[in-house]
């Protein structure tokens, strides 16, 4: 019987689960007393706000992951509690010396404070009309 043979940009969580999950579960389950909110996920991880949520909610039911909300975001971090914790721990440790997935269809976003200031112009010299007088006083 043959192995099986991953890619050397491949790990063990993306070849046990579709990359969006795999990325959540090495952002969560690295640092599990560090909450993140979901734009933070999405920013770090490259993805679609959208199907971070939707990942989020499936982690959630399943119990994987604990949330919390402050009225203006949700904070979710990895659940302690559950039975396969230390399992899905050590599989993200093992894979810990690989380079993190960036999506190549999409360059991470920039953080509003990074972006390039708008170029502003000087200001012309102040522009004077005389009327009825060939020389300035």
């Amino acid at each position: 019987m043959k192995a099986l043979r991953l890619p050397l940009s491949s790990d063990i969580l993306h070849a046990l689960f579709p990359s969006v999950r795999a990325e959540l579960l090495r952002r969560l389950f690295s640092d599990p007393t560090r909450e993140f909110y979901v734009r933070e996920l999405a920013r770090l991880t490259t993805l679609a706000l959208g199907t971070v949520q939707q990942e989020l909610a499936r982690m959630s039911k399943a119990e994987l992951v604990t949330s919390r909300s402050n009225g203006y975001h949700r904070f979710y971090r990895a659940n302690r509690k559950h039975p396969v914790f230390s399992n899905l721990q050590q599989l993200v440790l093992k894979g810990a010396n690989r380079r993190p997935f960036v999506s190549r269809r999409k360059r991470p976003r920039q953080n509003w404070r990074t972006r390039k200031q708008r170029r502003r112009y000087e200001p012309s010299p102040p522009f004077h009309i005389t009327i009825g007088q060939k020389n300035p006083p």
